[in-house]
């Protein structure tokens, strides 16, 4: 089963985020996968697209909300499996999760022998549309001095 666990592999496409209209980001990372079926010569290879809804408050607290794996197909994208319990603490490990659950469903090994990859590419986070946009406006100064 090593073997098997060892040769998928993945490579990061692309992501993107987006801010959702009641404060939510969603972020949608799609990557090459390659992994090989037991007795099989060629690797199987697939697009994945791993998606995560989640909100960061003001004070930076993470909270995932949903999150759920697509393969593509000549149907377009087809849903694999949802995230449902999850753990994580940033959008990364969220992220991280998802593609483990889709490793899980692809090689059909059992979710407990599958090892929670360290995810390096952070996910970056669209501003809040809500936010205000502040500046700062210098003024010049004026002397008061009477001369």
């Amino acid at each position: 089963m090593a073997d098997i666990l060892e040769q998928f592999k993945t490579i990061l496409l692309y992501d993107q985020s987006r801010n959702l209209e009641n404060g939510e980001v969603h972020n949608a990372s799609v990557y090459t996968v390659s992994y090989y079926y037991p007795n099989a010569s060629h690797p199987t290879v697939i697009r994945l697209k791993i998606n995560c809804v989640f909100e960061i408050d003001n004070k930076g607290i993470f909270y995932p909300l949903s999150g759920w794996s697509e393969k593509w197909s000549s149907d377009g994208w087809v849903m694999l499996d949802e995230s449902f319990d999850t753990k994580a603490k940033s959008p990364e490990e969220f992220r991280s999760e998802v593609i483990q659950i889709s490793k899980s469903f692809l090689l059909g090994v059992p979710l407990e022998k599958i090892e929670i990859e360290k995810v390096d590419k952070v996910i970056e986070t669209p501003p809040h549309v809500n936010e205000p946009r502040l500046r700062v406006v210098k003024f010049p100064s004026v002397d008061t001095e009477d001369e």
